[in-house]
């Protein structure tokens, strides 16, 4: 496939805002269009959400979005699909701190019932942690300071899905890149992706920055998955799926080194899952049950001879030590 197939066309930017500490709360979305190379501004939008939970104090305090605000606003369900329109020609999607915002998305879509968006993302706080170096802190506006960019209202999110893909064009053109592989490459960040049944691959540092490379025309590019620092990991390329609480870690930060180290999270057992991961099997929960509906899905594919590992908490902590 030539590179001016692969090539970026435009930056989406995007930023969430949520009613309170959930991330499946959100009530607001700012989107930004960004034409690539040019940086000229196609679209600027943010469109209230009204996400049929109590709003924190603290929550109102940073964005200041209220209940009544929302009261008559659209539902998640309604509004994802202004994200799903604008991933079109070659359409690569940036967010500042783009694990909150993709678990926004991700999780929002879990409540609703609805496949998640399949796009590929950036991070802006990631890459600008690998190409502005030495910075005392990597705030939004720090960043946005940083690259010669101001005059923004913080935590408006049309503003600041604005200023953060033009943190990304600023930072893309720092790489003389013009594809998703040939950014990552020079950037050592990896491009994170998400899927419908909501999973994802994580936007994950490979490298050192390595943008001293020559300028080429060559016509090919890599065809890569996400690269991980270490291809010999046994989670590299791997789709693993919890099931049960961790009692050694936070699901979370467990679902954040499988990312990291170049693997899949997975929400539910699949064809496509290599490793399921149990945890303590709460009775409660399972209600009455002796197994969770994923272990026994798993087990289920195992007999018919599928290559799945099913292992238990303490065996997964030692793959990752």
């Amino acid at each position: 496939m030539s590179a001016k197939a692969n090539r970026i066309s435009r930056i989406l930017g995007i930023d969430f805002e949520t009613a309170n500490r959930t991330r499946s709360s959100a009530c607001s979305l700012g989107l930004c269009v960004l034409d690539f190379p040019s940086g000229e501004v196609l679209e600027k939008k943010q469109f209230l959400i009204n996400p049929n939970v109590q709003f924190d104090y603290f929550n109102t305090l940073v964005n200041g979005i209220t209940p009544d605000m929302v009261k008559d606003a659209p539902l998640f369900q309604d509004v994802v699909g202004e994200i799903s329109s604008r991933l079109i020609h070659n359409t690569i999607v940036v967010a500042h701190n783009a694990p909150f915002d993709i678990s926004v998305l991700r999780n929002s879509c879990d409540v609703a019932h609805i496949p998640v968006p399949e796009l590929n993302y950036f991070c802006t706080l990631r890459l600008s942690r690998s190409l502005l170096p030495r910075m005392s802190t990597y705030t939004l506006p720090a960043v946005a300071e940083k690259c010669g960019l101001s005059n923004f209202h913080h935590h408006l999110a049309d503003d600041d899905a604005e200023i953060c893909a033009k943190i990304f064009l600023y930072l893309i053109n720092m790489c003389n890149a013009e594809t998703i592989h040939q950014f990552s490459l020079r950037s050592g960040v990896w491009f994170g992706h998400t899927y419908a049944d909501g999973s994802y691959s994580s936007c994950h540092k490979t490298r050192e920055p390595k943008i001293d490379l020559p300028d080429d025309d060559s016509d090919v590019l890599p065809e890569c998955s996400p690269i991980s620092p270490n291809e010999n990991n046994p989670l590299f390329g791997k789709t693993v799926v919890f099931t049960g609480a961790l009692c050694g870690m936070p699901r979370a930060e467990a679902e954040n080194i499988v990312a990291a180290a170049g693997g899949i999270v997975g929400k539910g057992v699949t064809k496509k899952t290599n490793l399921i991961v149990c945890g303590y099997q709460d009775p409660v929960a399972l209600k009455g049950h002796e197994k969770s509906s994923k272990l026994l899905k798993a087990e289920q594919y195992a007999a018919d001879g599928q290559d799945i590992q099913i292992v238990p908490e303490e065996d997964f902590r030692k793959m990752i030590q």
